[in-house]
């Protein structure tokens, strides 16, 4: 079934309602669509929030599986993929991971209540123009997930919305809670993710906050194309390339390169010289690319600095 589609058809109208925080103005405004389709329950619920840090700041934390994973609530990172052993492994026996590949725990109830725990999978995050996406799915594909997250930056705040679809068998979750249709979508959002930003989600850091736009291993050829994708993404930033022999970094200023330099051997190259280097290289390489948010940096952090400097 195609919820977005769905949607339109019945023109759902969203329902408003306002929270003030005592240090922080967050507002919400939401919908949530619930579906019974033959023994699957299906379950679409939106949410924005109001936030007032940078969208930088606030994405951050969207970009850490294991921060995302204790955010929701009812998910346990267990095991991550490993590419080089083709296996599920626990942290500590990593080789090559995969930075979006987990092996999870699903956890529902309450102490107080009856608990019940499944084995699956979470996919992400993964990071692209529109925003970041993260999913999921048991073992016995009873229950499936998928979380989107979109910011929009204004001047004293960001909109974050959340976007959180969740088909389970409905005779699953009806045995644990004892409700026929638990709203599980708007609980997880709700009960977990807006208490997150009321009470422990913080607008500042103590240093230099960087947000990662995009990872990618490959060869150089698709790789200078993935770069060029994830620059144009990027306001302010930077961009890192390692390969066997070489390592190269720059600035990104409105999504284009600045400040070349490339690593290779004993030599250092800098400018347009180190871009051309960068086109004759060959083999496997890794890209990072992050975007930086400069918003919490103010005169007496830099006067930290200054004094620490000496």
């Amino acid at each position: 079934m195609n919820l977005s589609y769905f949607l339109n058809k019945l023109n759902l109208q969203s329902s408003v309602n306002g929270h003030t925080e005592k240090k922080k103005k967050n507002s919400y405004k939401a919908f949530k669509l619930s579906i019974l389709c033959s023994s699957r329950a299906i379950m679409l619920y939106d949410k924005e929030i109001r936030v007032q840090a940078s969208k930088v700041r606030v994405l951050k934390d969207f970009t850490d599986p294991f921060k995302i994973a204790g955010i929701l609530g009812h998910v346990q990172l267990l095991q991550i993929y490993d590419s080089s052993k083709r296996k599920y492994v626990s942290p500590n026996e990593l080789v090559s991971p995969v930075r979006d590949d987990f092996r999870v725990i699903y956890i529902f109830g309450t102490p107080e209540t009856k608990m019940s725990e499944t084995l699956g999978i979470m996919k992400g995050p993964y990071i692209n123009s529109n925003g970041i996406e993260v999913t999921g799915w048991s073992d016995d594909d009873k229950f499936r997930w998928k979380l989107n997250v979109y910011a929009k930056e204004f001047s004293a705040e960001t909109i974050l919305k959340l976007s959180l679809d969740v088909t389970y068998q409905s005779s699953t979750l009806e045995k644990l809670f004892g409700k026929s249709q638990f709203q599980l979508a708007q609980h997880m959002v709700d009960a977990h993710i807006v208490p997150y930003y009321q009470f422990f989600f913080t607008s500042e850091s103590q240093g230099l906050e960087l947000i990662e736009i995009g990872k990618y291993t490959g060869e150089i050829e698709l790789a200078i194309q993935k770069m060029k994708e994830f620059i144009s993404q990027i306001e302010i930033g930077v961009v890192t390339m390692k390969g066997e022999r070489f390592q190269f970094n720059a600035t990104i200023i409105n999504g284009e390169l600045k400040k070349n330099m490339m690593r290779r051997g004993g030599e250092i190259y800098t400018g347009e010289t180190a871009l051309g280097k960068l086109f004759l290289e060959k083999g496997k390489v890794d890209i990072s690319a992050y975007e930086i948010s400069i918003d919490n940096i103010t005169l007496p952090k830099i006067s930290r600095a200054q004094e620490e400097r000496g």
